[in-house]
């Protein structure tokens, strides 16, 4: 999400729907193959924007860093990025301190019982 638009969601599954577990690999390839291909579509993003993602170990492995730093030279709030992430930031973070939380709420209200049903009300 950026004030250029919002780059939509990337289910992390393989085969038939199956969901799977974010490593390393597979979040470099979605940032690689998914995320930086609409991201370029946005006016200026190499010149006016910051990239920040939380301390999740899998964001921040010492062979992942190389592929996001590339892509934003010295523009990374990260853990090991160009800028230390502040953990709990409201100005950084404001996503974390509301609309994860809200959309939670939306998202459970019906109970999905099955993972489409749960991606559609996503």
């Amino acid at each position: 999400m950026s004030a250029y638009g919002i780059i939509g969601l990337y289910f992390f599954e393989v085969e038939h729907g199956r969901m799977v577990t974010v490593t390393l690999e597979r979040y470099v390839t979605m940032i690689e193959n998914c995320f930086t291909p609409k991201f370029q579509n946005f006016p200026g993003f190499k010149i006016r924007t910051w990239f920040e993602q939380d301390s999740t170990t899998t964001h921040a492995f010492n062979t992942a860093m190389p592929v996001f730093r590339q892509r934003f030279p010295n523009k990374l709030i990260s853990r090991r990025g160009d800028i230390p992430w502040p953990p709990r930031s409201p100005d950084l973070s404001p996503m974390d301190f509301f609309l994860w939380g809200y959309l939670k709420t939306k998202v459970y209200e019906t109970n999905p019982p099955s993972f489409d049903e749960l991606k559609e009300n996503i």
